[in-house]
């Protein structure tokens, strides 16, 4: 099993920011978990079994963009 561990800042002030969720998806598209940035805008997702995943942002704050494509990786 592994873990990642995400980062979401603004790309303009690279300020963090707090309160996005994200879902982790599996390779059939099924929500694995979903998890939701803190303070230091930082989401840890542990006990990934090894496999491809995909991020993708479920919300975002007002006056923010959402990731337009999922992000992908492997454990």
């Amino acid at each position: 099993k592994g873990s990642v561990e995400i980062t979401k800042v603004d790309k303009d002030s690279q300020k963090v920011l707090e309160g996005v969720v994200f879902e982790i998806q599996d390779e059939a598209g099924k929500v694995v978990t979903k998890v939701t940035t803190d303070k230091e805008g930082k989401a840890k997702i542990s006990d990934l079994s090894v496999g491809n995943y995909k991020l993708v942002e479920a919300e975002n704050l007002p006056g923010y963009k959402k990731l337009t494509e999922p992000v992908s990786f492997e454990i």
